[in-house]
């Protein structure tokens, strides 16, 4: 990694130790795979692997480690269906339902860096078999996916960071009933293949809609404003809604209720989970929110990792949050402080990218213009 490709300078609120500790993870972490840490498991989790790649993307604007990540999760479709949405490439047959409906984020994401229609085309059929395996196996009447049972349902790690997530999640088999977090990534999973459907002019249906007015009638709470985590429940989790704000799932009349939700005293979420978190408050454009996460300073965000010593990002926020926390680890917020750098003016902000690539600006695939 070149060192002065993409730099950072800004006077307050420690935000150059949080970028050093997150530049200096993907870094560490990026290998002959996106490692989830390099100390200890030292394996591509896809999940990992969204937000390592997001971030190495625009501190080299080089995509072949991109392009080498997905090639891995393509090759695991010959083992499962449903991809080694675990780890890829290895031995472990470890499936993760979360990290599988995430893999068409890392295919768009090389195709807004790269514009390259011919690769998106290449991995578009992976994409569709996968989905229709989640569908055959899992998918109600109503479009939402019911007790995905033979795969993990991660939700969150560890669990203690799962801000009371009202489901229950045991290994290996999760409880029956439908859940939210694993729809929401459904609809996200499902609304991309649409798009890139259509980028290639090629038919398709609005799987994604039909899904969408399910979770909405089944996991809105309108008194709350917020989404619950069961059909049956009416606790409303960080996590329950943190990916439905990322996809657009949740009503504007919600977005207040979401950000106030997120800036709530002990209501927590992993260090993975905060990236998409962070993500949907840059949709909603609500950039003095994300600061605020970004730069908190309880023991639930980057600066207490800082006093804690890190020189790279720790799995979770702390050394004692996780029995196995490894000392250097996915990193969260590098690519946010490109999202809002232009409404952060006041807090003297400075990032500096000398790209290679050509293909036009980032767009979030959905909506969020970075």
């Amino acid at each position: 990694m070149e060192e002065g490709l993409c730099t950072l300078r800004c006077p307050t609120d420690e935000l150059e130790g949080i970028f050093a500790i997150c530049k200096n993870a993907v870094r560490c972490c990026t290998q002959d795979s996106f490692l989830d840490c390099c100390t200890r498991e030292k394996g591509q989790y896809l999940g990992d692997a969204v937000i390592i790649a997001h971030a190495h993307l625009w501190l080299t604007g080089d995509p072949s480690m991109l392009r080498k990540c997905i090639r891995d999760f393509l090759a695991s479709a010959s083992v499962s269906p449903t991809l080694m949405g675990g780890v890829a490439p290895g031995s472990l047959m470890q499936e993760i339902g979360d990290f599988s409906l995430l893999f068409p984020q890392l295919v768009w994401m090389d195709w807004l860096f790269t514009g390259d229609r011919t690769f998106l085309s290449e991995c578009l059929p992976t994409i569709s078999a996968m989905l229709d395996t989640f569908a055959r196996k899992w998918q109600r009447p109503d479009g939402l996916l019911k007790s995905v049972g033979e795969l993990w349902n991660l939700v969150d790690w560890p669990e203690n960071l799962r801000d009371g997530y009202d489901f229950p999640l045991t290994r290996p088999v999760v409880g029956p009933g439908v859940h939210n977090v694993i729809n929401a990534l459904w609809y996200g999973a499902l609304a991309l293949e649409e798009q890139m459907r259509d980028l290639l002019g090629l038919p398709w249906e609005s799987c994604s809609e039909w899904v969408k007015a399910a979770f909405l009638q089944t996991f809105y709470r309108p008194e709350q404003r917020l989404f619950a985590d069961s059909e049956s429940s009416a606790h409303c989790s960080l996590h329950a809604n943190l990916y439905a704000a990322c996809f657009g799932l949740l009503p504007e009349e919600g977005w207040d209720a979401y950000e106030r939700l997120l800036c709530t005293p002990g209501r927590v979420c992993g260090t993975m989970p905060m990236y998409f978190a962070l993500r949907g408050l840059g949709r909603m454009g609500k950039y003095d929110t994300l600061y605020r996460l970004l730069t908190r300073t309880d023991e639930y965000g980057w600066r207490n990792m800082l006093r804690e010593g890190a020189t790279a990002c720790f799995e979770a926020w702390g050394k004692e949050q996780k029995w196995n926390t490894p000392a250097c680890a996915t990193p969260g917020p590098a690519v946010q402080f490109r999202c809002c750098l232009r409404n952060w003016r006041g807090c003297g902000l400075n990032l500096t990218c000398r790209r290679n690539w050509t293909a036009s600006p980032f767009r979030h695939p959905f909506g969020e213009r970075c």
